[in-house]
């Protein structure tokens, strides 16, 4: 095997791999990011795990549109896609930030007949989250569907579409930890590696570990092509350099073993879509970093929920909804493959010696 797309950090938290080179600091990568293996889109740092980069950076470029500019263009193409294949729009939905935005960028452009070709897939977290936009814009307008169906419909003949990716345009909820940690001043201060190596050790409460860590994540934030300045900054460049493609891959290893085969490049480039995987969001990312918050941390995100409440008028959602893990409480309920490699061969074990690279830059010297 030469290399693998995505992996779960948990295939990789074993007694067998514990002593590998490099792995007492790298497992501690993995549960600080739980939920994401890392793969360095700016090709900078060896990972322990021989992993083939399908997403690198885009050339950066001045860009002047907006953000709901980037929303509307993304929204179009999908129904435009749908209609010329004359195929259904499967939508994840699980009434946070993301999901709604992706709700709502579509409903603004489609026509009646294109509504009646979108299913919503939720659940009753789904409708507990953002209760006014169930009523007002999901409940007898669109087909509906349990989230935990939908892992079911990946590799037949609909596009699915989900809210995916927006976190990494934006930043990371690990800064609410950096707020609660140091305060909320602390995000626009100038990067302070011994604030980030604290915060780390919160969770790894090994001093020397949190420390090793940092100075090896230090070497991307030295590839980033825009300033990285602030303690927000390299939080937000760690989760848009490392997580952006097993973000893309996650929710596809939930796929049922009868349609694996089905999972081509040709397959996913038109019937796979989470909603912000466009180079032109990424564009947008590293265009507009003083964009994605503003002084507290109910401000995250604030471009989506501008267009949000442009939509549906709901102030409380807008002015104190806050970023929650919805995406958990579907991805842990649905069996996944383990391993993807860059065949698109689903694997559920695979021998270490297979991606495993000694020689990784999370050795300590």
């Amino acid at each position: 095997m030469s290399a693998l797309l995505y992996y779960r950090p948990r295939a990789l938290l074993t007694p067998e791999s514990a002593v590998l080179p490099g792995m007492d600091v790298f497992s501690n990568y993995l549960r600080l990011y739980h939920i994401v293996s890392p793969v360095d889109t700016t090709d900078t740092i060896r990972m322990p795990v021989r992993m083939k980069n399908v997403f690198p950076l885009p050339a950066l470029r001045p860009d002047p549109s907006s953000y709901e500019d980037v929303c509307n263009e993304r929204a179009r193409e999908l129904l435009a896609r749908s209609e010329k294949l004359n195929i259904p729009l499967y939508v994840s939905y699980s009434g946070g930030i993301d999901s709604t935005l992706t709700l709502v960028s579509l409903l603004k452009f489609a026509t009646a007949s294109q509504k009646k070709n979108i299913t919503v897939f939720l659940s009753e977290d789904s409708i507990t989250e953002n209760p006014n936009f169930y009523r007002d814009h999901i409940r007898g307008q669109l087909s509906v569907r349990s989230s935990l169906l939908l892992s079911q419909f990946v590799g037949e003949n609909v596009i699915i579409v989900n809210g995916e990716l927006n976190d990494q345009v934006f930043g990371s909820d690990i800064i609410a930890s950096l707020i609660n940690l140091h305060g909320p001043a602390s995000m626009h201060e100038p990067y302070d590696p011994e604030k980030i190596i604290t915060l780390f050790d919160k969770s790894i409460q090994q001093k020397n570990i949190s420390r090793s860590l940092v100075h090896t994540l230090e070497r991307v934030k030295n590839a980033s092509p825009v300033p990285i300045e602030t303690n927000f900054d390299i939080l937000w460049w760690f989760n848009f350099a490392l997580k952006w493609q097993s973000v893309y891959f996650r929710s596809l290893a939930s796929v049922s073993p009868k349609h694996v085969h089905a999972i081509t490049q040709p397959y996913l480039d038109l019937h796979y879509a989470p909603f912000f995987a466009t180079d032109h969001f990424r564009l947008w990312s590293m265009n507009n970093r003083d964009k994605r918050i503003k002084e507290t941390w109910d401000t995250y995100k604030w471009p989506s929920k501008e267009v949000i409440y442009d939509y549906n008028k709901d102030v409380e959602y807008r002015d104190h909804k806050l970023k929650n893990g919805s995406l958990s409480k579907i991805m842990w309920r649905n069996e996944a493959y383990n391993f993807i490699d860059d065949s698109l061969h689903f694997h559920t074990e695979l021998p270490l010696n297979d991606y495993f690279v000694p020689e990784n830059d999370f050795v300590t010297r």
